[in-house]
């Protein structure tokens, strides 16, 4: 997977790179109504603090449970597959840039996806001697997608070719992700089923951050449309840890959590961005707003070696600790508008 991610990465700044090398043009901005307009802003604006809101989509994704010989045998089954569907809900973030110069700008951003689906989950199982396929449905599952990043933006080109500017992109990025499953759907294969059984799943992931960022000077007409901005960024190297939590019953408590960390050199994730501004305008001196309208996908993988513990209450060392290994594969989509004030 990481082939992949370094050759995506490659490509785009290939073919950015080369379509500014060979000129070097001034960019004029395709504004057929430049009279109706603004008036130019000045070369950098020192803050320019950012409110976005919109629709937000956790896809679907698996989380495989890879159980050792010895819980596979307590367990009766040697793997576990928990399928989540897809959470949609809301989508808030803010970002604070500050620009050090007209070339580097440092910027501090959060988000925030909580989503909500009353369809189905799914943990499907196979049993360890017969290889029979059985599961549990989950009929109510909610998600909380927490980020934050630090990253630092500096400008190598602008008025070049096609391209407004070029920027390459570095900093740190935390994603906190929380997942609940309850309301199991009755299934008779399951005789340890009951109705007060829930899944808590708990990722946590933190990294560097690498990546560019390209602004192509779009139609504009007076007050409306302008810039349109792509973003690739990226980690082939992301810490994190998991922590899996599963009550189920058997007429008294029974309990099975995993939990350990994600391995750095097998986890990673790419995030891939498009704006595109809609209405700008000065709202008085020394103070510009602009309304944009955006999309945010990220993909994230990883793997791990956790360690599981199983045991049910009331009987006498039925406890069972041993390695499980983990992979995982969530993703997470926005789109809304992007409210700017440049001071």
């Amino acid at each position: 997977m990481k082939k992949g991610f370094f050759g995506i990465a490659a490509s785009l700044c290939l073919v950015l790179c080369v379509s500014f090398s060979f000129a070097a043009e001034q960019v004029e901005p395709n504004d057929k109504c430049t009279a109706a307009g603004p008036p130019p802003a000045s070369p950098y604006c020192f803050l320019q603090p950012s409110f976005s809101a919109g629709f937000s989509e956790a896809g679907a994704a698996n989380y495989q449970f890879n159980f050792s010989p010895a819980l596979a045998i307590f367990e009766g089954v040697p793997a576990e597959n928990l399928r989540t569907p897809a959470f949609p809900g809301f989508y808030i973030a803010g970002d604070l840039p500050y620009a050090v110069n007209d070339r580097l700008t440092v910027t501090l951003g959060a988000r925030w996806a909580p989503g909500y689906n009353d369809g189905q989950g799914q943990e499907t199982f196979n049993d360890l001697f017969t290889g029979a396929e059985f599961g549990i449905g989950w009929g109510s599952v909610s998600s909380d997608w927490v980020t934050a990043d630090l990253l630092a933006s500096y400008v190598l080109a602008r008025n070049c070719s096609c391209l407004k500017d070029f920027s390459v992109v570095a900093g740190f990025r935390y994603d906190y992700h929380h997942m609940g499953l309850s309301d199991p759907i009755f299934n008779p294969l399951v005789v340890n089923e009951t109705a007060s059984d829930t899944i808590g799943l708990t990722t946590q992931t933190w990294g560097p951050v690498a990546g560019f960022t390209a602004t192509f000077p779009g139609y504009r007409c007076g007050i409306w449309g302008g810039d349109i901005k792509l973003g690739v960024l990226g980690s082939p190297l992301v810490w994190g840890n998991v922590d899996y939590h599963e009550t189920y019953g058997l007429g008294f408590l029974a309990v099975a959590t995993y939990n350990g960390n994600l391995d750095a050199t097998q986890s990673e994730f790419f995030n891939i961005s498009a704006e595109a501004t809609a209405v700008s305008w000065k709202m008085c001196s020394g103070l510009q707003a602009t309304v944009s309208i955006f999309a945010d996908y990220t993909q994230f993988y990883g793997a791990g070696n956790l360690t599981g513990q199983s045991f049910v209450g009331g009987i006498p060392g039925a406890v069972q600790t041993s390695p499980v290994g983990l992979d995982m594969s969530p993703d997470l989509f926005t789109a809304g508008l992007k409210f700017v004030l440049a001071f």
